[in-house]
């Protein structure tokens, strides 16, 4: 069952007037309510999907929720009242997927106050306690906000990310949550090199257990096993639930954090945008781009913003609190992530977006390929081609013959990049 953007709904479906001998459908008057005027209601759930981010992935299962309700009439009457509930009660079969309401029943017209729980297990999710509404005829359905539950357990983040192998001391350190340590693999790197998803890679893992349910920040920052810590980080906001695991996964390579698409399990978030979506500069260019965030709360509850820079932050003293100004002309990507967090529902939902700080290389002219993932590259730095036959000459843009190096038994050619753009390569053959 898809779980977003989950509101209980009461839907006064049907009102119907009897006039009974009955005590409890007697026609009288009584304070607050009318004893011989009962209404028919249903209950139903709003589902939405939730919000698509690139991002670390993270995600909570739940799905194969049960739906219960508690009824009390908020008047004063000495005759019987239909439609109270001695405690919470379970929707029997209910599925939001396949139909849109439940018959709850026929209900004495009245101010009325009603509790929802939505439950996995033994475990509530999501709750709503004393919702005041007035049944009578004609009356527009009430919109029941549900929120996160702790009350009956904790919630667990499990994290797996996976970072280049470069010898026997590489580290991940997570932060955001006291005690969250992440172990490497002490069976090593994969070494089959059709199997893409584990070769030369080490796998990290941790997890962290008794947390009470709500918003959570997770940032991350690798170091190699020389000891450099790679400028670029993550940060990814992850919903706890009580009961429930929160599972993180990741991939670090070439120093950088890559992107995959997720589902956010964020009831309550609505995250339509972060932009710019993504930007290139060049070095010692003027650089200022406001980075805005736009968020809002299905429960029209205040959004708060917290920005992380390569998974540093978050940044403080933003004014407006959604826009993040930024200046770079170091060499380098930059992740840029908001976290959007609604502090009454207890719940958040993060974008990220990159910023790359770097001069370009056009593509080469067949068939002459360029031999790395890079798409900008420093001063100084050694851009690899590959290409097929034998060269007699290699031209580049902007570089000295002295920086243009290739070897026809390897098939393989480099040279250094200048500080500008590289327009065109072209070789002779």
């Amino acid at each position: 069952m898809k779980r977003g953007k989950l509101m209980l709904t009461v839907l006064v479906v049907l009102a119907m007037l009897f006039a009974s001998c009955s005590s409890h459908l007697k026609e009288g008057d009584a304070e607050g309510g009318s004893s011989a005027k009962t209404v028919r209601v249903s209950l139903g759930v709003d589902v939405e999907d939730g919000v698509a981010q690139r991002s670390i992935s993270a995600n909570t299962n739940l799905g194969d929720m049960t739906f219960w309700y508690k009824a009390k009439h908020d008047w004063t009457q000495t005759r019987p009242v239909h439609g109270d509930t001695d405690g919470f009660v379970l929707i029997p079969n209910y599925d939001p997927d396949t139909s849109p309401t439940s018959d709850l029943g026929y209900f004495t017209a009245g101010p009325w106050l009603f509790s929802v729980q939505v439950k996995k297990g033994n475990n509530i999710i999501y709750s709503a306690t004393d919702f005041s509404y007035t049944i009578y005829n004609g009356h527009a359905a009430p919109v029941i906000p549900v929120t996160p539950d702790g009350t009956t357990g904790t919630g667990t983040i499990n994290v797996t990310v996976k970072v280049p192998a470069t010898g026997a001391g590489e580290s991940l350190l997570a932060t955001g949550v006291d005690s969250l340590v992440m172990a490497r693999d002490p069976n090593g790197p994969g070494t089959d090199p059709n199997d893409p998803d584990t070769y030369n890679l080490i796998t990290f893992t941790g997890s962290k257990s008794g947390l009470t349910p709500g918003a959570y920040t997770i940032a991350f920052k690798y170091t190699d096993a020389s000891g450099t810590a790679t400028t670029e980080g993550a940060a990814v906001a992850v919903n706890v639930f009580a009961g429930q695991t929160s599972e993180i996964t990741g991939l670090i390579d070439a120093g950088k954090w890559w992107p995959s698409t997720i589902t956010i399990k964020a009831p309550g978030i609505n995250y339509t945008s972060l932009l710019p979506a993504s930007a290139h500069r060049t070095p010692n260019d003027p650089i200022s781009t406001d980075f805005t965030a736009t968020a809002t709360s299905t429960l029209n509850n205040e959004i708060t913003y917290a920005w992380y820079i390569n998974g540093v932050g978050p940044q403080q003293d933003l004014d407006p609190p959604n826009v993040l100004p930024f200046s770079g002309n170091n060499y380098g990507m930059y992740d840029i992530t908001c976290t959007a967090t609604d502090t009454t529902a207890k719940v958040t939902a993060s974008k990220t977006v990159y910023v790359q700080v770097g001069y370009s290389v056009a593509t080469p002219t067949s068939p002459i390929e360029l031999g790395t993932l890079q798409t900008v590259f420093a001063p100084g730095d050694i851009v690899p081609l590959t290409y097929t036959g034998n060269l007699t000459a290699l031209t580049v843009s902007g570089v000295d013959a002295a920086d243009i190096e290739w070897d026809n038994v390897a098939h393989k050619a480099s040279f250094r990049m200048p500080s500008q753009n590289v327009t065109a390569i072209t070789g002779s053959f």
